[in-house]
């Protein structure tokens, strides 16, 4: 197991940031830190956004083996937002998909 050495100039930079983020808007990528359970010292800083959007896609690539015919190729996309690529990578990871569609406003 590789350990981190995590000063305090880090923690105060962490703390620093959160506050950053506090100031920006809602709909904004956020900063989650992972927190080591035996020290309660921060050991990575993840994107809220990116992770948000991983576990979103999960959970559809799950629906899609239980919903989707196996020799799907066509994927249909509603809306061209940040979530869209999460989609369609997780769908193609699934499936052979050879042409998607993607309806936006």
């Amino acid at each position: 197991m590789q350990l981190t050495v995590i000063t305090e100039d880090v923690v105060r930079s962490i703390a620093t940031l959160d506050l950053a983020f506090e100031a920006v808007a809602a709909d904004e990528a956020r900063i989650l830190p992972v927190v080591l359970a035996e020290t309660g010292l921060p050991s990575a800083l993840i994107s809220a956004g990116y992770l948000n959007g991983l576990r979103t896609a999960a959970a559809n690539a799950v629906a899609i083996d239980r919903l989707a015919r196996e020799d799907s190729s066509v994927l249909g996309v509603l809306g061209a937002g940040h979530q869209a690529e999460f989609e369609v990578r997780a769908v193609a990871a699934r499936r052979g998909i050879e042409t998607v569609k993607v309806w936006k406003r």
